[in-house]
């Protein structure tokens, strides 16, 4: 075949080879394949296309075993120099269950489809033929690599994998043909992540106590973001359960599709449907008096309502709220489930989540407008076919916004994480405000260990669906107080005789020990020199008089700071409570109050998260008496009055 001007092509794909230069191919076209019965194309090879290869259309194609194309494509789809996908897709359907062998190639097949109709320009004709662009060095080339392995079965799943000259690597979004393709492979390959885990998703761990606290005190602690046990996704991301007052906490906004980098965060903690919008510029004739809401005001503070309750330069993001007054419960009080399959017609509506039709959700009262009431459902996940309550991963639980009177809470979590919110509060109002958030896909917090989130955690997180991903996220905090982090060998391993003997290596985190450094008070060059000399002593951390502090161990870890011990009945205090050093003897000079400044900043996140109580912050004296007198009683009421005045605790 040497005409250099074609410009489209229709003709069954049994096997075609283009192996001379063509400078005008516009178009090739399998949409009426009819004479292939199996609509298969064996192979397509095209070797040196010099110009303009404007559009593949493979909308009807279940089987394609190979597509080459090298050597020079010209610069309209940027340079790639080969693309090899040798896989059929049809063998995807190997290995995987009943439900998801119905939609699977017709899922991935409509992802690439939506990617390449966008990836060349609009055909315009032309009456020249342009001359051959010289080939440009390699820069990529794409392989087929099948695995994605699950506790019960394993999936072959095609993942373009890209050698790129590292020149060229860049934090921008990539608009190339490459990028685009490998999305749409990426889109697919979540979509099939996601029906899978409907099954077989992640149970949030429960943490037995196994020592009681005092139920009789006369403080709580002030918590603005409660949150439960670490979930990792991968070496970077984690997810947990949420329940954030929403009054305490600045935050910021990202659409999807905006992948520059967000540093200083803790993460996404609201997943919105629609992109956040400036709530001057919204249509109003899109909306009414009943639309919802949630906003971002030029403070960072979340609000919720209709539109009547934002400031023109707020930023909002349409939504839907419902007044539950309570769930629906059964006989024994638990909470009552229906699913899409069973086919639970209230109000003409069914009741379930059509997408995820095999799942359970669970039933509430709802108050209408109109002020009477209905069955309504929480767009809320148990895993499929179950009603188990406790689940919460990748597309079981959610997130939502409650609000009742001037309280705005963030809960994310399973059913019982979201009923127990609920319960508390709603307290003696008739009804609280819902607002729902995006779930399934988005269902989890994006979450990273080093606190934040690159341009690709920003991609990844766009590609786990094709529409959603926009989020606000929580601004951190800037410390006041310079924090140092010393690595020592003294905390608890494997290793150590206290574990071979049944010592836990995690710290239970029940409580904190109030220690002084004393006679290395004037200096802690020696409490630095002794916990970090194999078999001393050690701590969590240690304040100096300017409020500097040395971190010496994670709060999960089990450092050596208590000696001989006991507190509540139980011996051995270094498994169960962290150890704070001030420096210098409180017994001869008090703390300074930038040394209690700093012991708060850094302790009340672990304080909020663990639910520590006031009564549970002792000093070393108190867990050994008669064997050490740090610290002194005047200093230790001293840290208590300054935990209730700045409203960390408060009277009940």
């Amino acid at each position: 075949m040497s005409n250099e001007n074609i410009t489209n092509l229709n003709v069954p794909l049994v096997g075609l080879n283009i192996i001379n230069p063509i400078n005008k191919l516009s178009s090739i076209n399998t949409n009426q394949n009819d004479t292939i019965s199996e609509k298969r194309i064996n192979n397509l090879d095209i070797t040196k296309l010099n110009t303009s290869l404007k559009d593949i259309n493979v909308t009807k194609l279940n089987n394609i075993n190979t597509i080459d194309l090298h050597k020079s494509i010209n610069n309209n789809i940027n340079e790639i120099n080969e693309i090899n996908i040798t896989k059929n897709l049809s063998e995807l359907n190997t290995n995987i269950s009943t439900n998801v062998q119905k939609d699977l190639n017709q899922k991935i097949l409509q992802q690439i489809k939506l990617q390449t109709e966008t990836l060349t320009k609009p055909i315009v004709k032309q009456n020249i033929n342009l001359k051959p662009q010289p080939p440009k060095p390699q820069q990529s080339i794409t392989k087929l690599v099948p695995k994605l392995v699950t506790q019960k079965k394993q999936i072959t799943i095609p993942k373009i994998i890209t050698k790129v000259n590292p020149k060229v690597i860049s934090e921008e979004p990539s608009t190339s043909i490459f990028d685009k393709i490998n999305n749409a492979v990426e889109l697919g390959k979540n979509y099939i992540s996601r029906q899978l885990e409907k099954t077989n998703d992640v149970i949030e761990p429960v943490s037995t106590p196994k020592f009681s606290t005092k139920d009789n005190s006369k403080y709580k602690i002030v918590n603005p973001n409660i949150t439960g046990d670490t979930l990792k996704i991968d070496a970077r991301r984690y997810y947990i359960p949420e329940n954030i007052d929403l009054n305490q906490v600045n935050v910021g906004y990202r659409n999807r599709g905006d992948n520059k980098q967000i540093n200083n965060t803790q993460g996404g903690i609201i997943t919105s449907f629609n992109p956040f919008t400036e709530a001057s510029k919204i249509d109003r004739n899109k909306i009414n008096n009943t639309s919802s809401f949630i906003g971002i005001d030029v403070n960072g503070k979340v609000k919720v309502g209709n539109y009547n309750s934002f400031s023109p330069t707020d930023k909002i993001s349409k939504t839907y709220k419902n007044n539950v007054s309570d769930f629906v419960r059964n006989a024994n009080g638990t909470v009552r489930f229906a699913r899409w399959d069973d086919n639970v017609i209230i109000n003409g509506k069914r009741v379930g989540n059509k997408d995820n039709h095999d799942n359970y959700v669970p039933l509430v009262k709802v108050i209408g407008d109109d002020g009477k009431p209905t069955i309504g459902s929480l767009n809320v996940l148990t895993k499929k076919g179950n009603k188990d309550s406790n689940s919460f991963g990748n597309i079981t639980g959610g997130r939502m916004i409650l609000k009742v009177g001037n309280q705005t809470k963030l809960i994310s979590g399973s059913v019982d994480d979201i009923e127990k919110a609920f319960k508390e509060i709603k307290g003696n109002n008739k009804s609280v405000e819902i607002y729902s958030l995006d779930n399934g896909s988005y269902g989890r917090s994006l979450r990273t260990y080093d606190k934040k989130l690159t341009s690709n955690d920003l991609r990844k997180y766009d590609l786990q669906n094709t529409s959603g991903g926009n989020i606000a996220y929580l601004k951190d905090t800037p410390k006041q107080y310079k924090e140092e982090y010393i690595q020592t060998p003294n905390v608890r391993t494997t290793n150590d005789a206290s574990y071979k003997t049944g010592h836990s290596l995690v710290n239970e985190d029940k409580g904190v020990v109030l220690h002084h450094t004393a006679y290395m008070e004037n200096s802690l060059d020696g409490v630095k020199k002794r916990f970090t000399t194999p078999n001393g002593n050690s701590a969590h951390v240690v304040i100096g008089y300017n409020g500097a502090r040395q971190i010496y161990a994670k709060p999960e870890q089990v450092t050596f700071h208590a000696g001989e011990s006991s507190f509540n009945g139980r011996n051995n205090v270094n498994d169960f409570m962290m150890g704070v050093e001030f420096q210098g003897d409180t017994n001869k000079k008090p703390l300074t109050q930038n040394q209690i400044n700093s012991f708060i900043e850094y302790i009340k996140p672990t304080l909020i998260k663990h639910n520590i109580p006031i009564e549970n912050i002792v000093s070393h004296s108190q867990i050994a008496p008669g064997r050490k007198n740090d610290i002194s009683a005047n200093e230790y009421k001293r840290i208590i009055s300054t935990l209730i005045s700045k409203n960390v605790y408060k009277h009940k």
